[in-house]
């Protein structure tokens, strides 16, 4: 009899902790230079549409979403729809109501440095030292004067996936 309350419980929790928790509607905490914003929707079906607006644009990106620990992965689909904005693969951190910017790592860095070398563009790009690079790269200018913020997606509203299935 414990094994059968022990399974429940697990199948409890499992489908608590699924993909339709995280269904709703995300958008920026701020518009980057005043202007532009973005809102992620993650649709139950793990479909996702990111949505860039502002100052006359207005695109929609389509893709899938999943999760693999506390990552939230975004895969857009550039071969069904070749103008989107946003191509290949795109993660963000799960932190409660919110989708996180990932800080890269020093090896990651390492390898944007070596490219941006490769590409002679040493002279006019210049890449100070990791952590100089760490400390603005999650941040975006909240205004045309140079205040810069950390910018992430909050959710603004729940999608109810159990009336959507039916």
């Amino acid at each position: 009899m414990k094994n059968l309350y022990l399974i429940a419980l697990i199948v409890l929790i499992a489908s608590c902790s699924s993909n339709k928790a995280l269904s709703g509607i995300y958008v920026t905490n701020f518009p980057s230079y005043g202007r532009f914003s973005k809102t992620l929707t993650l649709n139950c079906d793990s479909t996702a549409v990111m949505k860039f607006q502002g100052d006359m644009m207005n695109d929609n990106s389509f893709g899938t979403w999943s999760i693999n620990n506390k990552e939230l992965i975004l895969e857009f689909d550039s071969i069904q729809y070749p103008g989107s904005r946003y191509k290949g693969d795109f993660v963000l951190l799960l932190d409660g109501r919110k989708l996180l910017i990932p800080i890269i790592s020093r090896e990651q860095f390492e390898r944007l440095v070596d490219t941006v070398k490769a590409s002679n563009l040493d002279g006019k790009i210049k890449i100070k030292t990791y952590e100089r690079f760490v400390r603005k790269f999650s941040k975006a200018p909240k205004n045309f004067r140079g205040k810069m913020r950390k910018q992430y997606f909050k959710r603004t509203e729940d999608l109810d996936c159990e009336t959507e299935e039916k």
